[in-house]
């Protein structure tokens, strides 16, 4: 592992605008194919997965031993959502942005 570069975890949704009906901090309800189909909120998927690789790390030798940051990567990590599909202005237009953050 390149202790020199970050871990970044991407969830990836190829949903266009027009597919989503609903979207709250819990769920998304999305017309795929003519039907109508729930979905976990991709950033709370995404958190899952994030608090999952985390958990796996610390038992890891990649952990810092320095006792100001005992127990943390000695990577940057971080998550994310991307919607190839979306633009910015639709993303911000319909609130998604007030909910994937």
């Amino acid at each position: 592992m390149d202790l020199h570069k970050p871990f970044l975890h991407y969830e990836v949704k190829n949903w266009n605008i027009n597919q989503i009906i609903e979207a709250n901090p819990q769920y998304f309800l999305l017309n795929i194919d003519d039907k109508t189909e729930g979905r976990t909120n991709p950033y709370r998927q995404v958190k899952a997965y994030f608090d999952y690789v985390m958990e796996k790390l610390k038992e890891d030798r990649y952990l810092s031993k320095d006792p100001k940051h005992l127990g943390k990567p000695r990577i940057p990590v971080s998550y994310g959502v991307v919607f190839p599909n979306i633009d910015r202005l639709q993303f911000m237009e319909t609130g998604l942005s007030t909910i994937i953050y």
